[in-house]
């Protein structure tokens, strides 16, 4: 993933969950990279926005394996299906395989953009927070292992998931 600075205006980002995790979650979450968003609609449509609409918000040209190449993301949804992003010459790269898929809550993919990631895990969850409020929650784990000389990169994706996330609230707010 190329990492590309911008200005992040005004956006509601937390760096961290607002619920306290059980001692299980904790230890998971302790190396993991968070990023959170608030929008104004309920989790199902959130959901739905994130996933169907996903290339027109998604930065793809920062923010992709072919960075200015990438003219589509097609979502295989169903667990075990693909997220693939599509290039201007008709080639094809996968970004994860959805390991959880839970329309309407929450899905799962192992990361597979930055070499030497494969094994880290990005989890997606879409909580209610009233009729017309939803939380958006990314944790992006599983960086113990990490070839020590690389994690400088998992400052990059905290940065980045944080601007990829305030990208996609901005899509929800209607003009």
């Amino acid at each position: 993933m190329t990492m590309a600075s911008e200005s992040t205006g005004r956006r509601h980002l937390q760096a961290v969950p607002s619920a306290s995790p059980d001692a299980e979650t904790a230890s998971r979450l302790d190396d993991a990279v968070l990023a959170e968003v608030t929008v104004q609609c309920s989790a199902p449509e959130a959901f739905a926005l994130f996933i169907d609409t996903l290339a027109g918000w998604w930065p793809l040209r920062d923010y992709s394996m072919a960075p200015g190449e990438v003219i589509a993301v097609e979502v295989d949804r169903r667990q075990w299906g693909s997220i693939v992003e599509v290039r201007r010459d008709g080639s094809r790269a996968r970004w994860g395989t959805l390991v959880i898929w839970e329309p309407g809550h929450r899905f799962a993919m192992n990361w597979l953009v930055t070499p030497g990631l494969e094994q880290t895990l990005v989890t997606v969850t879409f909580t209610s927070l009233g009729r017309q409020q939803t939380r958006v929650s990314l944790v992006h784990s599983g960086w113990q292992g990490i070839d020590p000389a690389r994690l400088g990169i998992q400052l990059g994706y905290t940065e980045g998931w944080a601007k990829i996330l305030g990208r996609f609230a901005a899509s929800t707010r209607t003009p």
